[in-house]
């Protein structure tokens, strides 16, 4: 298995090595310095080529994948984890307890909604949840390690009403 971690951060010229890497060709030719002709570096027939990446206007640093190399991928779209798991993994990961991660996390699918719904602009991530439940377990209070986990994310941007529309959905709950 060979994992291509973030290829939507790749430069977009480099990501042109890899067309026939992941076509019927399955091969990789390699210029040689001082050489008339290319070697070629066949892959091997059981090797899986894995990709991630992270696709929108939110992600900085990305460029668009091309259509002719994602039509060589079956595109799978993640969602986050139920919230059970969620609950689990901030648990184990941070020492939070139960009652603790079951807050965080529907508050983190209070604004992961409002983002699917696009009310705001950004989601939050498994990463800043841990982030916030390490806080919490440094002796924060939950808003404090929201506001500054969660809330900050939504400062200084384009739209100066998703900071209001936060908070006012961490309250509500």
């Amino acid at each position: 298995v060979i994992l291509l971690d973030e290829l939507s951060r790749a430069p977009l010229m480099t990501n042109n090595i890899l067309f026939p890497c992941l076509d019927s060709r399955r091969q990789l030719p390699v210029e040689i310095a001082d050489s008339k002709h290319d070697r070629v570096i066949k892959v091997h027939p059981e090797c899986t080529f894995i990709a991630t990446a992270n696709i929108g206007s939110e992600y900085s640093g990305t460029n668009e994948i091309d259509a002719a190399l994602l039509n060589r991928f079956l595109p799978i779209q993640l969602d986050y984890l139920p919230a059970n798991i969620e609950m689990q993994i901030l648990t184990i990961r941070t020492g939070v307890d139960q009652t603790v991660a079951a807050e965080v996390v529907s508050k983190f699918n209070t604004i992961r909604m409002a983002y699917n719904e696009s009310k705001i602009s950004k989601s939050v991530s498994t990463r800043e949840l841990i982030a916030c439940g390490e806080m919490i377990y440094d002796g924060f209070t939950v808003n404090e390690a929201l506001d500054f986990i969660v809330c900050q994310k939504y400062l200084n941007n384009n739209y100066s009403d998703e900071l209001t529309i936060v908070k006012r959905l961490l309250a509500s709950l």
